[in-house]
């Protein structure tokens, strides 16, 4: 044990600032680093909130950053740090060491390398950091660890005021200031009607497209969302500092050195509004990114069933928990008719009998087939299609019948007579010659898709004008 200094704490007064979750659904209270020689502060602030024991999956995260006034002596007992009541160092691998758990990253001043690390002395309620060379005046010290609560919300063991101050940083050299809870960073514990308002902890703030408001949409198709890349998140916060020197632990190992790539973001989609966890009813991981600014890009939502989701972010170093929740995003996989042709936009003339090429020109160069392309795409079911063709240019869903597996579109004669085609179907060749010959007309090819109780219906830009002009062909003889 560190003995508590009989020096007085500076005598400064914490600030308060608000800061607005969401539509402003909760505040809360956050410290201001205490004007000391020491600067302890948490980072990022937002891990000021943190979870009790009833949402999530038990584990979070902190990471405090410590500035040395003084060159410390290498000690056995460099630091020590008092936990805040409620809070405890989590014990991810069960192995009944605690110290495993702790990762200490030290940004130097010069050249100097004091080799911080945790304690095997460590117990949950307090870290215990020693060092074998001596440190360096102004050098930073992160200190990353899991954490549980031990308190549920709402709990009589919770007092008054739910928020939670740590309780002691004392130093071994003495030239430093032993702080105290009134000038050390503060907790706040979310309680489950707030974080049930919100949907998550609020560290991530989602971009237009998912921010809280009005229910959106895919596509008809629903392949991706959103339909044009877009930026989703505003920016993914560095909750792993690793610019500097480090010793391990179970979440982040040792650290690469680089700063920009440490803090793993995933996004999964969820049909549960209230998810406290990324339990089984989440959908697998759709996107994984790292710390930084939001970038734009879609989601794949293709291989969801049709219906309500939300989009759901946590991170891997503070456990299942949500870090933030979009609004309702509905995905939709209706038949969708993207291609029906022949391809073009001016009228295309066939003629049964060959006399007039496509232009209506009579020089014997008609096309003998009409190939109708097209291309139906259904992702959550087999669609059916359905050809017809008709004068009228303006024929739509208010004119389609569907009775079972046949489909009527009214002012126009159905192509497909014996059955409609399959979805993975992409050309068809309409013989307008018969049987039932196709009277001589201008026309426009029209296809109703039909699967999962949905329908939609599309014509050809392009006007067929169907003749029937008699001609006689001569081939040359050869005696």
């Amino acid at each position: 044990m560190l003995p508590v200094s009989t020096r007085q704490s500076p005598c400064t007064r914490r600030s308060i600032h608000v800061t607005l979750l969401g539509m402003a659904v909760w505040a809360l209270l956050t410290p201001a680093t205490p004007v000391s020689a020491q600067t302890v502060s948490l980072e990022p602030a937002v891990l000021q909130r943190i979870p009790p024991a009833d949402i999530g999956d038990g584990r979070y995260y902190q990471q405090l950053r410590i500035v040395l006034e003084h060159d410390d002596a290498a000690s056995s007992e460099t630091i020590a740090i008092d936990l805040p009541e409620g809070v405890v160092v989590s014990d991810t691998d069960s192995d009944g060491a605690l110290f495993d758990e702790i990762r200490v990253v030290y940004r130097a001043v010069d050249a100097e390398l004091p080799r911080f690390k945790a304690a095997t002395v460590t117990s949950e309620s307090r870290i215990v950091i020693e060092s074998q060379e001596r440190a360096g005046a102004g050098g930073e010290l992160y200190v990353q660890f899991p954490i549980r609560s031990t308190v549920a919300s709402p709990s009589s063991e919770l007092p008054s005021s739910s928020d939670r101050a740590y309780r002691a940083l004392q130093f071994a050299d003495d030239r430093e200031q032993d702080l105290f809870a009134a000038d050390l960073p503060l907790l706040t514990f979310v309680d489950t009607e707030t974080f049930a308002s919100v949907g998550s902890m609020g560290i991530v703030y989602l971009a237009a497209p998912l921010a809280v408001g009005e229910d959106t949409t895919t596509t008809a198709r629903g392949t991706w969302f959103p339909s044009e890349p877009a930026v989703l998140v505003l920016s993914l916060p560095d909750l792993v500092f690793d610019a500097g020197l480090g010793s391990p632990n179970r979440l982040a190992g040792h650290g690469d050195g680089d700063d920009a790539n440490d803090t793993l973001y995933r996004f999964f989609f969820s049909t549960d509004a209230l998810l406290t966890v990324n339990a089984d009813v989440a959908v697998e991981t759709v996107h994984t990114e790292n710390e930084g600014e939001g970038r734009s890009l879609q989601l794949v939502t293709r291989d969801l069933s049709a219906g309500s989701y939300w989009l759901y972010v946590t991170a891997d170093v503070t456990g299942g928990i949500p870090l933030a929740r979009s609004r309702v995003l509905v995905v939709r996989h209706e038949p969708v008719i993207e291609r029906l042709g022949p391809p073009g936009t001016e009228p295309l003339t066939f003629d049964s009998g060959g006399l007039l090429d496509t232009a209506g020109v009579m020089n014997g160069l008609g096309i003998r087939r009409l190939s109708v392309e097209m291309s139906v795409v259904d992702h959550d079911d087999s669609a059916a299609v359905h050809l017809f063709y008709s004068g009228n240019p303006n024929l739509g869903p208010t004119n389609v019948t569907v009775l079972g597996e046949s489909v009527i579109l009214e002012g126009a004669f159905a192509i497909t007579i014996t059955g409609p085609l399959p979805e993975e179907m992409t050309q068809f060749d309409w013989d307008t010659a018969g049987p039932p010959m196709v009277p001589a007309g201008d026309y426009y090819l029209y296809a109703v898709a039909v699967g999962g109780g949905q329908f939609t219906v599309d014509r050809t830009s392009r006007q067929i004008l169907v003749r029937h002009a008699p001609f006689l062909r001569l081939d040359a003889t050869i005696d």
